[in-house]
């Protein structure tokens, strides 16, 4: 039985369907969050603010770290939080093995979450999620923020590929216990699959933000409006500097300087 396909009111018992709905909705809004606050974060990270924000910004670096600690949250309360009021994505899965209605269903779910290795998967990560949350996020910790072993500090320390990889697991177990009414996890305005009307700005918000940034900065501007001085501030830049600068030039219709 191919599980994409099947229909909840084909596998579950009848009177925990709604249960079921439920579940699924509140668990499914968690992730649609998590998955937009690491598009926005992966998009402020790659952003060059050398070459067109050079002074230190306080904004992005909170929308950064609000982001980020908020992320680490959701991974914790929907992935690893095993207290007994938690409604998580394993506790779930779990009452979803035990509503099956049969146990040949079962076994070939379980089959499916062994492919999967959602619990596996998430070791790694587990135990960076879980300092972090009960140290600095949750509480602040005078051992964990005043004194701690850089060794230490280092291991704990969660990047935010490791995030994506921990959000990438998620989604996976979620769309498998979906069934057959998958459901996207990225909001319309993010989501690459989505056809925009032609004529339209599909850009998401946070690419036309730090686009606005780009097209409005000195450097950017420098080859129109300083072109004496630009020759000489172009011997500055490295060759890494320079393509990232004319692929933006090229992005505004700009020739390259």
């Amino acid at each position: 039985m191919d599980f994409s396909e099947a229909q909840p009111e084909t596998l579950l018992n009848p009177e925990w369907q709604s249960e079921y709905e439920y579940e699924l909705e509140a668990i499914w809004w968690q992730i649609v969050r998590l998955n937009s606050n690491l598009f926005i974060l992966r998009k402020i990270s790659s952003f060059p603010y050398r070459l067109f924000s050079p002074f230190e910004n306080p904004f992005w670096k909170s929308v950064y770290e609000g982001l980020f600690e908020a992320s680490v949250m959701i991974i914790w309360r929907i992935a690893l939080d095993t207290g007994r009021d938690a409604l998580n994505i394993t506790q779930l899965k779990n009452e979803i093995r035990e509503n099956m209605q049969h146990d040949e269903l079962r076994g070939r779910l379980d089959s499916e979450l062994k492919k999967i290795g959602f619990a596996k998967g998430l070791m790694d990560v587990e135990d960076k999620v879980r300092d972090l949350r009960h140290n600095y996020i949750a509480h602040f910790s005078r051992n964990w923020n005043i004194d701690p072993r850089p060794d230490w500090a280092r291991e704990r320390t969660i990047r935010l590929a490791e995030l994506r990889e921990a959000c990438q697991l998620v989604n996976s177990l979620f769309q498998l216990l979906c069934f057959g009414h998958g459901r996207g996890v990225l909001p319309i305005q993010y989501d690459p699959s989505v056809r925009h009307p032609e004529g339209t700005d599909a850009r998401p918000d946070i690419v036309r933000i730090l686009d606005s940034l780009a097209r409005d900065s000195a450097l950017l501007n420098m080859p129109e409006e300083q072109p004496g001085y630009w020759p000489v501030y172009r011997q500055q830049l490295s060759q890494n500097d320079l393509r990232e600068l004319h692929d933006y030039r090229r992005r505004f219709g700009l020739p390259n300087s």
